[in-house]
């Protein structure tokens, strides 16, 4: 599931505009408009929903990988939170700030960016200050539409334990 999905099941399970109904109508056009969920069985749709619903409850959160490829290309996360540019760690505040679920795919193009430089396990991935503003809204795009919200958990939920742990040291 890529995190536009969530993003737009999220929204429409927060207004408060629509009834109970207008939601599963929403909900359903969704997923009828979805190539993989229109070859879904209706036990499939059932458990999507039931999936959907724990993962915004209680659902554990999924480990993530350092390096993800997506369109071929590698991205590689922040590999340290002390020595991350003031620039990102400034505008990562502002997208959490303003709300985290929204500006999950932009959060995540800060924290993820490209793979310059790999020795065994350890790289080396582009500066955020000195990328172009083009180059960080293609990711912000790319990211929205291919990036697994599954290891976008993970990656948030390791960032901000690691940013606490930073903090309070």
């Amino acid at each position: 599931m890529k995190i536009k999905h969530i993003q737009f099941y999220t929204a429409i399970a927060k207004d408060k505009k629509l009834t109970a109904v207008e939601k599963q109508k929403e909900l359903y056009g969704f997923f009828k408009g979805s190539k993989a969920l229109k070859k879904a069985s209706v036990k499939d749709l059932a458990k999507y929903e039931t999936f959907l619903n724990t993962i915004f409850v209680d659902g554990d959160i999924p480990k993530f990988n350092r390096i993800v490829k997506i369109k071929g290309v590698k991205f590689g996360l922040e590999p340290s939170i002390q020595d991350m540019e003031s620039g990102a760690f400034f505008d990562l505040d502002a997208f959490v700030q303003n709300d985290i679920e929204t500006n999950l795919h932009k959060i995540l193009a800060i924290l993820y960016r490209p793979v310059i430089l790999k020795v065994g396990s350890r790289y080396e991935i582009s500066s955020y200050v000195k990328e172009k503003k083009q180059d960080k809204e293609s990711r912000e795009t790319l990211f929205l539409h291919e990036f697994e919200y599954k290891h976008a958990l993970g990656v948030v939920s390791f960032f901000w334990k690691s940013t606490g742990n930073f903090l309070n040291s």
